[in-house]
């Protein structure tokens, strides 16, 4: 036979060629003495169809793989993100503490004031690090919002005219409680000045504590202390952009935070309210405190929802956008989450009017944006 590759002739039933030493094809092979195409390599070997299966094999897998991964991702990240509105809600309470001395009949009484309450509000956390969003108004000066309907930032003097005050209540409420029962808030801010100007109390320390609470908060309505301290105050630039933001000391770990739409709200769309209504803390004080005052308490730690729609968009003068809601609310909502459909945040509760609890205005998720870039929370 002849070699395929040199043309020698080589004995009948040679192995190999004995010109040129390469193996002879056997005898009654297929394409025996005829030299291999191209074409013949692609058809007859393997390799090409071999590695286009492994291929599609690995992007099989690939995508199984992605799909599983996806799967666990959706299972274990996504409840993360859907975060309970009434989880991420809590009550803002404003406080003082200090120490003072009162003079009364000749004789000096010293006092110590461990939490005398200024009002309260609501809020929301944005972040889990502790960041809350709450109206400034819920956290400023309440003597200039009584009086005034100014919106300020408390400072030291303010701080120290409030343990005054805190001073003479308890002490009133210890030596002559029927007196301190007819007093009027009004009454008690006159009394205030009064004893500051003529010397009946001095005060020696004085802090402002802002107390948080909600059911992200462990035991916050009975046994555990969570306080936050003021790191942005818009209303100090503009009193209409009422927004101030929180920060809790020592946060709980894995806070739930909501989500913030920068969708502008429209006239019409639904939105839903939690917040803290005064008439809620109310209720806790009014209910016996027999029996399991503790899973009260904390039931009373969860936010209350209200329902409506958006009534009106209103432009001030100064040219800021207020949107109308005919949700009802009360004092003590102020500063609480207005939700969307998806419960993403649209807006926070600034204003109410009226009696009905019906005729309320919020402020935008733009301008919560804005204080959050500001600040650097993400």
């Amino acid at each position: 036979m002849n070699c395929p590759d040199c043309g020698a002739p080589n004995p009948e039933g040679a192995q190999f060629c004995n010109e040129c030493g390469k193996e002879l094809p056997k005898s009654g092979s297929a394409g025996q003495g005829k030299p291999s195409t191209g074409e013949d390599r692609v058809i007859t070997t393997p390799a090409s169809q071999s590695k286009k299966g492994v291929n599609l094999k690995l992007v099989v897998l690939i995508i199984v793989a992605v799909a599983v991964i996806g799967a666990a991702v959706a299972y274990f990240v996504l409840p993360s993100f859907l975060v309970s509105p009434q989880a991420a809600t809590v009550v803002v309470i404003p406080s003082v503490s200090g120490s003072a001395t009162v003079t009364a009949n000749g004789s000096t009484y010293p006092v110590t004031v461990d939490y005398y309450a200024l009002g309260s509000g609501s809020g929301f956390i944005v972040s889990n690090k502790g960041y809350i969003v709450t109206a400034a108004h819920v956290v400023s000066d309440p003597y200039d919002l009584r009086y005034k309907n100014t919106i300020r930032k408390m400072d030291d003097k303010d701080i120290k005219w409030y343990v005054a005050q805190g001073a003479l209540y308890i002490y009133l409420k210890e030596k002559n409680p029927s007196a301190l029962s007819k007093l009027t808030q009004s009454d008690l801010d006159d009394l205030t000045d009064y004893a500051i100007t003529n010397g009946n109390v001095k005060v020696t320390s004085s802090n402002l504590d802002i107390y948080i609470a909600g059911p992200s908060f462990p035991d916050s309505m009975t046994d555990q202390t969570y306080l936050a301290q003021i790191v942005d105050y818009s209303a100090s630039d503009n009193q209409e952009k009422d927004l101030a933001l929180l920060k809790v000391d020592n946060p709980p770990a894995n806070l739930p935070s909501l989500s913030i739409s920068s969708q502008k709200p429209k006239t019409g769309d639904s939105v839903s309210i939690y917040g803290y209504p005064k008439e809620q803390m109310d209720f806790a004080k009014s209910i016996a405190s027999t029996g399991n005052q503790k899973q009260f308490l904390e039931s009373m730690a969860n936010a209350t929802l209200t329902k409506g729609i958006v009534s009106a968009e209103r432009n001030s003068p100064k040219g800021t956008t207020y949107y109308q809601t005919d949700a009802a609310v009360n004092h003590g909502n102020s500063g609480g989450p207005v939700l969307n459909s998806n419960n993403q945040v649209i807006g926070v509760l600034v204003l109410g009017f009226g009696d009905t609890g019906s005729f309320n205005f919020f402020l935008s998720s733009d301008y919560v944006i804005d204080l959050l870039k500001k600040n650097g929370v993400i």
